[in-house]
């Protein structure tokens, strides 16, 4: 069964090169060529940004994620310098 599986992806896969072919001189080819590319590569799915709480229950409104990221980045960035001060302060 595989092959007769990868035998109708090629066939199918030579209809779409020989329709890209055939179409080089029409009217709007650039938008052809990216829609059959599309079409051979079939659509991605976009990544979803799910952003969970500290249960690590996923966050739904707008809101909640804004205050989950500002969380973050106030633990991630507010942490004591190891640099001397009096060295930072003659920079």
């Amino acid at each position: 069964m595989g092959t007769a599986v990868k035998e109708d992806q090629d066939k199918w896969l030579h209809e779409m090169m020989e329709d890209l072919i055939g179409g080089q001189f029409e009217e709007q080819p650039t938008r052809r060529l990216f829609r059959k590319l599309r079409d051979i590569n079939g659509n991605r799915a976009k990544p979803t940004s799910t952003i969970l709480n500290e249960n690590g229950q996923p966050i739904k409104t707008k809101e909640e994620k804004l205050a989950q990221w500002k969380m973050y980045f106030e633990e991630v960035w507010n942490v004591q310098s190891m640099v001397a001060e009096k060295l930072i302060a003659s920079v």
